[in-house]
């Protein structure tokens, strides 16, 4: 499956791959934030093939970090998925770079089970 992938994902050095910041249970990485994908920008190629349109959102690497330190509570490079969405929910200022400020939490992000 997709996560027993992910150790080949995390050694992947190309240039059309960023680094990502993984969000975890325990100790396996459920999804990772990828920003670019087939020599275009990921979410531009999502939203041109989705059947509903939303405003992209561009965040840098340093609000990715951000948001990620900030959540990483234990330092240890790991972020429970529960503690990433409450996380995305009680802070504003999180909540403010990912653009959830003017629209739910619900509305911009779309969870799938593992």
């Amino acid at each position: 499956g997709l996560l027993s992938q992910f150790p080949a994902l995390a050694s992947l050095s190309h240039p059309n791959v960023l680094s990502y910041r993984a969000v975890c249970a325990d100790d396996t990485p459920v999804f990772a934030l990828v920003q670019e994908y087939c020599y275009s920008n990921l979410s531009r190629f999502l939203a041109q093939h989705s059947s509903s349109h939303h405003p992209t959102l561009t965040l840098s690497e340093k609000d990715i970090d951000d948001v990620f330190n900030a959540l990483d509570v234990n330092a240890n490079g790991k972020v429970h998925y529960e503690t990433f969405f409450r996380g995305l929910k009680e802070h504003e200022w999180v909540a403010s770079r990912l653009g959830l400020l003017t629209c739910s939490l619900e509305e911009r992000l779309e969870v799938y089970p593992a």
